[in-house]
């Protein structure tokens, strides 16, 4: 028989109850390993900043620039595939990007 939720620990029952990926008002995606900030221009022409954390193992970090979220996107996505980033990382920044693209 399977165990009640108050029956587990705590951090047993908040991993269930967490999605899987979240998005925060201002941009900010969180999954249970990484996370996504944005640095956002107010005024149009300005770059827009990315940065990706993994908080599991030796806590990485990939940042990027971009003329906007896409373009920064982007440029994270490669910067990411050149320094040998874990697979999951490069698939968190990639759904970020898909994301943002215009619907067809």
């Amino acid at each position: 028989m399977a165990q009640s939720d108050q029956s587990k620990p705590p951090a047993a029952r908040l991993a269930r109850a967490a999605p899987a990926e979240a998005v925060e008002p201002g941009g900010t995606r969180r999954s249970p390993r990484f996370t996504m900030e944005w640095a956002l221009p107010l005024e149009p022409g300005l770059p827009t900043y990315v940065v990706v954390f993994d908080h599991a193992g030796e806590h990485h970090e990939w940042r990027a620039v971009g003329a906007d979220e896409a373009d920064a996107l982007a440029a994270l996505i490669g910067q990411m595939s050149e320094v040998g980033a874990s697979r999951e990382a490069i698939d968190f920044a990639a759904a970020a990007y898909h994301a943002r693209l215009p619907e067809r």
